[in-house]
């Protein structure tokens, strides 16, 4: 069995009371848990899948994390909000230790980093928005099962975006049968290309705090060279100019 017969497609959706996990094999298969730990779990020992997903790396690994370390649901909303409403990073929450399957986030690498909504479009798919807000305290049955096919059909949109990226996912393979001793494929597949380049090349990690004192190169032809650049880099290379007032997207804050 190759990694390729091992792939579900899999999402997660977030209530103050109530989780679900929806996952779609490579064969068609579908399972769905909701608020039973013990059998996902299970089934996560049984099965043994590599899972698909989109974003799952920042966001949907942590939710799982939390499901298996025996998170109540309502402790599982509060570290959903902490991820997606206050912008933590999941591996700053401590949950203690817990095995998670092998997974692959097909957000990796993309350089613009669309929403899943935005893919869909652009796949000619329908683009299904849940008419259920996630904050709300209680969800009916009916309201459920909205929710379900909502997250069914985020999960069905993985399947045509998988296959648009295969052949990224195959050079991930490629690199790393490539390596002397070689890692482990499903490993490879969720590192980034910048984190898999560097193990296959040996690259040691080097501590740096000189990326201000950049000098322009002595044959530098700046005719060829809009002057708006070189306002920006005369910012950059004053470091009496804090990096926020460099760059727009960064606050004051994210200094401090």
């Amino acid at each position: 069995m190759t990694w390729k017969d091992k792939l579900w497609f899999f999402d997660t959706e977030v209530f103050h009371h109530r989780w679900l996990f929806n996952a779609l094999s490579i064969t068609g298969e579908r399972v769905s848990f909701s608020n039973n730990k013990n059998d996902f779990s299970y089934w996560l020992d049984q099965t043994n899948p590599l899972l698909v997903g989109y974003n799952s790396k920042h966001y949907d690994n942590y939710i799982m994390k939390a499901i298996l370390a025996n998170a109540t649901p309502e402790e599982i909303k509060a570290i959903s909000d902490a991820i997606i409403v206050n912008g933590i990073n999941g591996w700053e929450i401590d949950m203690g230790w817990v095995h998670l399957p092998n997974t692959i986030d097909l957000m990796l690498d993309l350089a613009t980093r669309p929403s899943l909504k935005m893919i869909e479009g652009n796949l000619k798919m329908s683009i299904e928005e849940s008419s259920i807000d996630f904050n709300q305290e209680h969800v009916s049955d009916s309201e459920w099962e909205e929710v379900v096919d909502y997250c069914w059909h985020d999960v069905e949109s993985l399947v045509p975006l998988y296959k648009k990226r295969l052949n990224y996912l195959e050079a991930k393979e490629t690199l790393a049968l490539m390596m002397n001793p070689p890692i482990e494929v499903e490993k490879a597949l969720n590192m980034t290309n910048a984190k898999l380049s560097a193990k296959f090349l040996g690259a040691k990690f080097v501590e740096r705090h000189d990326e201000r004192d950049y000098k322009y190169p002595d044959n530098l032809k700046k005719e060829n060279i809009p002057q708006e650049v070189f306002d920006f880099f005369g910012h950059f290379l004053d470091k009496d100019v804090p990096l926020y007032k460099v760059f727009k997207t960064l606050k004051k804050e994210d200094e401090e």
